[in-house]
Order: C-alpha cells, then structure tokens, then sequence
C-alpha cells in the first residue's frame, strides 16, 4: 500500500505497474504485475528451496519495480532482508514491512510504502540430497583398501544451479529464460544431464559415473540452453583439473562452482553457479587387467646378468608396453574424435631408441623391448618422449617424462609402472591439456658390453669347437668419438654436428666385389658422441700355407690308399697286381701332383686376395637430410699391422682421423687436433654362419648316394647395385628396404628386411623340401614398406637340373623384371646352392591299427555293418610339424653368446603344442620344447573326436607356443575341410598353416585323418 508513483501523467494522476521479485538463497521468484495501481494486492504464494547448510546465513530479500515493457524495470523499494533462521515451521501472522530505498534507508518524509508478507520455513522431502558417504553395498567402495588404489571413476551427483543465464529473450519487453542442460566430460567419457524447460533456477537431482584413469585429465562441466533447430548455445562452464580430486584422501567434494567461459575462466559475464557433489574413485568392476607379457617382455635376469650382479650398472632395458588417454592430434575433417599417430622414443644421455608407429590409437600396446647405454652417474635419467608420427610436416610433440634412474632400479629388479606424461621442457603435467600415461617395465643391469676396458672381450672370445677355426669376420665396436669437427654452425653458439661412421673393409677401387660396409646409428647434435655400437664385417685373413699344404697332403694320401685298397678288394690279388703292372704310374703321379699344385695356387691366391683387403676404412659424416650429409673425417686402419689381431685377441684403441676426403687406395695424414679421433674395439674371430664349407665342398661325401634329393639347402650371401626405391625428396637420393622371398615346390620363405641398403648382406640359409618334381627356384626381391605395401625390386628363375648331382652351385644371378627380361640396372644377388637328400624329410612310420592286416579287416567288417550310417567319430593323429614361426626371442646376453660361439642351435625358438577342435570336441598334444620342427607321435597325438559328419564340417587346428610365466602365445593354424573323408578311408598329409588373418604362410603340418563309426554315440 501506499506506493510511489514512477509514471508520471500529463492528463491524470501519476501511477505504478508494480512486481515483486523475492530472493532466496540464490533462488528467485517474481510475482505478477499490477497495472496502474500504488496499493496493489497480490495474494500469491512462493516456494524457495534452501540448502541446510545455508540457513544459518540465507536471507530473504524482497524487491519491488515498476513493469516497463518498452525499456528496463524501475526499482521502488525493497524490504530489509529478513534471516531465514528468524522463521518459524509455522505460519506467522500478516505484517506489514516497511520499504526502504536501496541503500536500505526509511525516508519519514518521502515513505515509499510498505507490503504485507507472511513468511515461513519448512522440510520438503524432494529436495533432500543424497549422503556424501553412500550407504549399503555402495560404500564398500570408498573403504579403505579401495582408496589405496588408483582411482578410475568419477562419480557425478547434479544437484541444481541458479542464477543461469538468459539465453532465450522475450520479442516484447525483457526478461526471458533457458533450457537447460549440462554435459559432462572426462579424458574420453561423456554424459549428459535432461533438460529443465524454461528455468533459470533449475533442480535435477542427477547421478553420472565417468570412466576415468589419468592424474593429468580434467572433468569438463558444460552447461548450454537446449535449442533443437538451431543447435544448444553455450552458457558457461567449469573445467576441474582431477588432480584436486586426490586432496583430503579422494574424500568426496561437494559446494557451488563459479560457471566460466569455454575455458572455465572469469570473463566478468555474469553466468550463474552450479551446485556439484564430484568424487574420484576406484571401481575394481571396470579396473584395467594388467597387460600379459612373454617371457622376454617381462625382462628377467639371465645366469649371466646374476653373475655380475655387483657391477656397476651401465645398460637400462626396457619393455614399452602400452599408452592411454593420449591426445587427439589428427583432428576428423568431417566427423568423429579424431585420433593420433603415436610412437615414443627412449633416451638416456646421447643413446636414444625408438617405437613402432601405432596408427589411429590412442590406447596403442607396443610389448616392444629395448636397451640403452646408461652409465650409473648422478642425475642420469630417462627420458621418454611421445610424438605424433606425421611423414608430411613432421612429428608433432604429445608429451614428455624424465624418469630418475633411482634407488628403485638400483637393486637390480624390475619396476612396471605407468607415467604420467608432461610439457615438452619440464616433462610435468602444465595443467593446459591432458597428455596421457605411458606404462614402461624396465631393469637396470650391467652389460660387458659397455664396461670400460675390453667390451668385447667378455662376450666374444672363440670357445669350442671353433677355437682351430681360422677367423672369418671382424668385428668392429665403435665406442666414442671425441673433438669431431663443427659442421652445424649456430648464430647464438659454437655449433655442432650430427655424426655418423660408415666402415668398409677391402678396397672398393680394386675389389668391390669383397667390399662390405656398414653405418652407424646418428648422434645429434654432438662433438664427443658415445655410441657402444658394434657391427660384422665378413673379412678373411691370410692363412698358413704350409700348414695347410701338410693337411692336405696327408688327406690326400690316405684318401688314395683307400682307393688302392678298394681296387684291390674289388678285383682280387691277381687282378690288382696285373693293373699295377700295366698302369701308367708317371702320368698318375703327374695328375696327383698337378692337385697339389693346384691346392697351393688356390692358397696363395686367397692369401694375397686377403693382404689386398684387409684393411679397414672408416668415414665420419655429418647427417644431413635436406642438403646430404657432409664429409667430416677418414681413417684407414691396416688391419695386419695391428698386433694381436690376427690371434683372435681384442684391440681396443683411439684412431686419430685425417681430412682426406678421397676414397682411394691412399692412406690419409692424421691429424686428432683438427679431425678428432675414434676409439674403437676390433677383433677377428670365426664366425660359423659366414661359413658355408659345408655347402661349397664338392669333396663332401655323400651319405646316401643311390637317393634322390629331396631338400634344397640355399644360402642368400648378398645383393649389389640395387634399385633406389625410396627417394629422398630433398637431395634426390635414396635407398631401399630390400628382402629376398624364395619360392621351390609348395615351400616357400623370406630372408630378413635390409633397412636403407643398397649392397646388402644377408648370410642367411634355408632347407627347403624340393622333389625330383621340382623343375625351378624363384628368388624374388621386394623393397618393404609398411605403409602402402610392398614394392616389385626384381626376380630371378633357377633352374634346378644343373644341381640334381647334389654338387654345390655358388654364382651371382642378375635380377630381372617382372616379365623375366634381363635388366642390368636391377642389381645382382649372390646364392649359394645345393641339392641333397635328407632321410629326415621321407614319411614317418606309423604303427596305425587301420594300417595292418587285422586292422583292414576290421574296417571291411565295420563298413558292412555300419556302412549306411553316418560317422559318429573323427580319429585325428597329430604327427609333425615343420618350419613353424619362432615365439620366444633371445635375451640380449643370448643373443651375445649365440654369436660369440657361432652356436646356430642357440636361436629364437617356440615351445610347440596343438589343439583340434571339431563340433565343440577338442584334444591337444603335449608341449615340445625349442622345436621349430617338432614331432608329436609319442606325445597324445592320437584323438578321437565326437563329431557328426556333415558335408561343411571342419577341423580346426591350432598351433600354440607355451609360456611358463605368461599367457600362451597364438602361433599358427588351419581349417582342414572333412567332406573330402565321407568314404571313412584314411588320410594322411601336409597341410599348410597361417596366421591369423590367413596371409602369411607359418609353415605345415602332417594329420591323420579318419571317419568312424561309434555305436555308444549314437542315439
């Protein structure tokens, strides 16, 4: 009543439009307009929620103005705020309050009215809140044990927001609402709440659980108007890093957040506040399972790692397992989330290693295995970095961690655990964008490898049977370089280069064709480089001829006295005696001397073949994609003149370098103060795989003369002037990847991929199972590629009639097209060949009761007494299986001691077993162990299937290689169609098995088959 009067009147009385809005708590409420009137009445009722834990301070507050519909609302008056806890459960009698301007102040005279209010408080069930602490079977997961693991779930309770923004305007006047909605989102999960209708206040009462596991994440809080036709606008939004969420022991967070702009920031647009209960937690339901490892994966000290347990350390291994919660780079162009290309390089000091690409992952699983040269000195740490893999505009950086190499692997076992990764220079969460985890296992061990003094010695040394073997291949360990010189010139500082060494042994200029080279791994940006990188180079030395001459001789000898007394068993005493009388002995001694002569020139001809090319040279070069690399530095090393080197021991020494760029036979002046010097370890040693003697005696007795040849044993040696099928597009050179597929018969197999080589050497050999039957052999060259898919290098035919005398072949072949016509500028490569017969490869026998005479018998009489019914029973004999894949790689101190003693039994191998499988029946074999060919008969191979014959039926098997620690690894299998068995006669044969997405051939394996007959199977 009693009002003042805000619209003034030319012809009457002035008046007011007056409304009311009362506050509570953050809520509000409006009242209707009253037109034109200062003592208006209302009798409208208001219900304002307020939190418990606001009554001690929520005040009502009550404002009225007068309507405007053209301009904005003009104050009045208002109340003095009255305190909620002054109110009582009961209805309190009408009073009138006194209305006061803004400041609060009565005017006595100028009274600005007064209004009447009843006011009370009370309990409204639906809007109590939920508990802090669950009650019942939820709180077992906020107990104790589950807080001292990781959390992974975030646990969302919505409870309303006030004071929202007005999104949707009135077309006349002003004022207005909001539909909204508020979505969640953490690392990769999102929910999103219903939509309140025209509310700015708006209550839900909503419960969200988000996946979430990564310490660096944040939980996004959106809220937006919901508009269906042109798309929900943004109203404002709350970013909360989850790292809060681990405060005060996870214990859950429950208050009214500040709504901000996109990025959750203040931008002074008042937005409203939203009230969130949030806790970060750890459901053991969706819990991740720890990744499976094999036993090389899993890094386990070796006898050889325990027994320098007390050495200092100096080689980290590590095994990157997997990722996740890694950040989009690739963004969709049209729709979805985008996703990465992601692999992680691994680095401690100037020794670095690098992953796989994983493409399209953002939870990518490597299982790749690696080691690093790591000196155990103070601060040492690693560092891992993830990239975005980007052929086009280069790798875009996802996140970093250094790890110290602490007390935690100082005691020699192994730490798996997952790292949160960081901002490119700290390696620390920024707080500007969610990174991801990475989980690493690794050890810290030591390697002789790497220990000053002789590296090599302790791993290299030739042990029997090969310590009479005359050396065949140097071995060469490029420990350091200090002093290079600057090639990388810097505006700011001195500058630096990016070296690399290439060492060649023999003369190129006199002999390419016993040249062989090798390149080092590049150090960037360094002048005094360590690399602890060793490389083989097949190299001969002078032997003693005189020696030599003696053994032949006195093999020939007595090889000639077992012909005498061959000839002399042969054609009796009478007989031999009439030949000796008759024979000509002047032209016999001649032919046995010209062998000698022979065998010496051959001697003399590899000795001086050997002085020619027993020399070491090696070029430093600064790496250089854009323009080529640049010539730094050369040595030549003559290696006869280095003492101890032709007795097999180990030399280690710095090589000064000289500026003499020219590769000729010249020998360049060293000069350490301008160039620099290297500090290398050389030892010649007898290397069994380099010596194919047994392949190239055409004097090797042949064990069973009156056979047919039934294996082919190739040896791939190398490959010259190769096609560039990789182009470099700034300097327009290149290289390829090549590998070499050999195709006889039905066998077929690959060498190993040579990276970036255009002279590359292989040494590898291959039996292959080839029949008279088989007229030919394809060596076919591809460059690798990952990507987009092999490329067409060249091909060579072979024919095999030549090599059916099982006498050796070895000869340089010219690759032609794909066409087969000659082309000269595809390259060459060098095999070597022999035809020979192996009892190994001829049919096992087997004692099968369908196989003897009673057996038969047996099977007629079923046949006939069954004959109209169909096969109840698969009988499935499991005999063998050859050139399966092998699983269980070696250790790196295996793989040292495998090549120290030349031992080719001492390889990766499998632990073999089968499974079959037919109509839900299923039989497995024992385990072999270390076979790639094993044999199964004595070891469950027979299995008798419960299966009825149909037309599609088929019996799967399935190859598995054992593990001891960890899961089994999937090898190989195939599907062996049965309609083909219908007749209930027995088959036996070959079948090829693959993997799993049936493309690559894993090598065969020989079943017996047969349909029967049960009677207790039958219904």
């Amino acid at each position: 009543r009693r009002l003042p009067a805000v619209d003034k009147s030319l012809l009457g009385k002035a008046s007011s439009d007056p409304q009311c809005v009362i506050v509570c708590d953050g809520e509000m409420a409006k009242s209707t307009v009253k037109k034109k009137t200062l003592n208006p009445l209302y009798c409208e009722r208001f219900a304002l929620p307020v939190h418990e834990s606001e009554v001690d301070v929520a005040t009502v507050e009550l404002k009225v103005f007068d309507y405007d519909l053209v301009g904005d609302d003009d104050f009045m008056c208002q109340i003095v705020p009255v305190p909620v806890e002054s109110l009582t459960r009961k209805w309190t009698k009408k009073s009138w309050y006194q209305l006061t301007d803004a400041d609060g102040a009565v005017k006595p005279n100028d009274p600005l009215g007064e209004i009447e209010l009843a006011l009370r408080i009370h309990h409204n069930p639906a809007l109590v809140e939920p508990p802090l602490i669950p009650e019942g079977p939820e709180a077992e997961l906020e107990s104790e044990e589950m807080l001292a693991k990781e959390p992974n779930e975030i646990r969302i309770t919505l409870h309303r927001a006030r004071r929202l923004k007005i999104m949707d305007t009135k077309l006349f006047g002003k004022g207005g609402s909001s539909d909204p909605l508020v979505r969640f989102k953490a690392v990769h999960a999102k929910a999103t709440s219903t939509t309140k209708k025209k509310n700015l206040n708006p209550t839900w009462g909503e419960e969200f659980v988000l996946p979430a596991d990564a310490p660096d994440g944040f939980l996004e809080v959106i809220v937006e108007d919901y508009d269906l036709v042109s798309g929900n606008d943004f109203m404002g939004a709350v970013i909360i890093p989850l790292e809060k969420l681990l405060q005060d022991d996870r214990q859950p967070i429950r208050r009214w957040f500040r709504l901000g702009d996109s990025k959750g920031l203040a931008d002074g647009s008042p937005r409203g506040e939203i009230d969130l209960q949030i806790k970060w937690a750890h459901n053991p339901a969706i819990a991740e399972p720890e990744e499976p490892l094999s036993k090389a994966q899993m890094l386990l000290p070796t006898d050889k790692d325990k027994a320098v347990m007390d050495k200092s350390r100096n080689e980290l291994l590590i095994t990157l397992i997997r990722a996740k919660n890694l950040p989009v780079m690739d963004k969709a162009l049209i729709r979805g989330p985008g996703s990465s290309d992601p692999l992680v390089t691994l680095k401690v000091n100037d020794d670095e290693a690098t992953s796989t690409v994983k493409k399209k992952d953002l939870r990518p699983v490597w299982k790749e295995r690696f080691a690093l040269f790591a000196p155990d000195d103070p601060g040492t740490n690693l560092e891992v970095t993830v990239d975005d893999y980007d052929v086009v505009s280069g790798n875009d950086f996802m996140g970093k961690v250094f790890i110290p190499l602490d007390e935690g692997l100082r005691h020699g076992g192994c730490v798996r655990k997952w790292y949160t990764l960081g901002a490119e220079k700290t390696g620390k969460p920024d707080g500007q964008m969610m990174r991801g985890q990475v989980e690493l296992l690794m050890r810290w061990s030591h390697n002789p490898d790497y220990a000053e003094g002789d590296p090599l010695e302790e791993v290299d040394g030739d042990e029997p049977p090969h310590q009479d073997k005359p050396p065949n291949e140097l071995r060469v360990g490029l420990i350091r370089a200090r002093n290079l010189k600057i090639m990388d010139k810097s505006l700011l500082g001195k500058g630096s280069s990016d070296p690399f060494v290439s060492f060649t042994v023999g003369d190129p200029l006199k002999d390419a064709t016993h040249c062989h080279t090798m390149t080092s791994p590049v150090k960037k940006k360094s002048l005094n480089p360590r690399w602890n990188w060793r490389c083989l180079l097949p190299i001969d030395i002078p032997v003693d001829v005189d020696k030599l001459m003696h053994e032949f001789a006195s093999s020939q000898a007595a090889k000639y006295e077992e012909e005498e007394e061959a000839t002399r068993l042969r054609l009796g005493d009478a007989g031999y005696a009439k030949k000796k009388r008759t024979e000509n002995k002047g032209k016999i001694e001649a032919a046995r001397k010209k062998v000698l002569q022979d065998k010496y020139a051959e001697l003399q001809k590899h000795n001086k073949d050997m002085i020619k090319n027993a020399r070491l040279e090696l070029v430093v070069e600064d790496y250089d994609v854009a323009s080529g690399n640049d010539f730094m530095a050369r040595s030549v090393v003559k290696l006869l003149q280095i003492e101890g080197l032709r007795d097999k021991a180990a030399v280690r020494r710095w090589f000064p370098l000289g500026g003499d760029k020219n590769a000729g036979g010249n020998y360049p002046a060293p000069d350490a103060d301008k160039f620099g010097e290297v500090e290398l370890l050389l030892k010649w040693h007898y290397n069994p795989a380099l010596d194919f003697s047994d392949l190239e005696d055409e004097d090797a007795e042949d064990p069973h003369p009156d056979k047919e040849p039934n294996e082919l044993k190739v040896a791939v040696l190398e490959a010259k002037e190769l096609l560039v099928m990789d182009k470099n597009i700034f300097t327009g050179k290149g290289s390829s990847d090549p590998f070499i597929k050999i195709k006889v018969g039905s066998e077929s197999a690959e060498t190993t991929v040579k990276k970036k080589e255009l002279e590359p050497v292989w040494n590898e050999r291959f039996n292959m199972e080839a029949d008279k039957h088989c007229p030919s052999i394809l060596f076919e060259m591809d460059d690798h590629d990952i990507a987009s898919g092999n490329d067409f290098m060249g091909r060579v035919e072979v024919d095999l009639t030549p090599l059916r005398n099982k006498k050796p072949k070895r000869a340089w072949y010219t690759l032609t097209d794909a066409k087969g016509k000659t082309d000269p500028h595809r390259g060459q490569v060098e095999v070597i060949m022999r035809w020979w017969y192996n009892p190994r490869l001829e049919p096992l026998p087997m004692e099968l009761p369908e196989e003897s005479e009673a057996g038969l018998a047996h099977l007629d009489a079923e046949m006939k007494r069954f004959g109209a019914r169909l096969p109840n029973e698969l009988h499935v004999v499991i005999i063998r299986a050859r050139n399966l894949p092998a699983v269980d790689s070696l250790s790196l101190l295996e793989r040292a001691k495998a090549s120290r003693e030349g031992n080719r039994d001492l390889k990766p191998s499998s632990d073999p077993y089968v499974k079959v499988e037919c109509q839900k029946a299923t039989g497995r074999t024992k385990v072999i162990h270390d076979q790639l060919d094993p044999c199964f008969l004595e070891n469950d191979a027979r299995h008798t299937l419960q299966a009825m014959f149909n037309p599609t039926a088929t019996l799967s098997v399935g190859v598995w290689d054992h593990d001891d620690l960890g899961l089994d690894d999937f090898m190989c299998s195939c599907d062996v169609p049965l309609a083909d068995l219908a007749n209930r006669q027995p088959v036996r044969g070959w079948y090829k098995l693959t993997n799993k997405a049936r493309t690559v051939d894993m090598g065969r394996i020989e079943l017996y088959l047969q349909w029967g007959y049960n009677t207790k199977y039958d219904p």
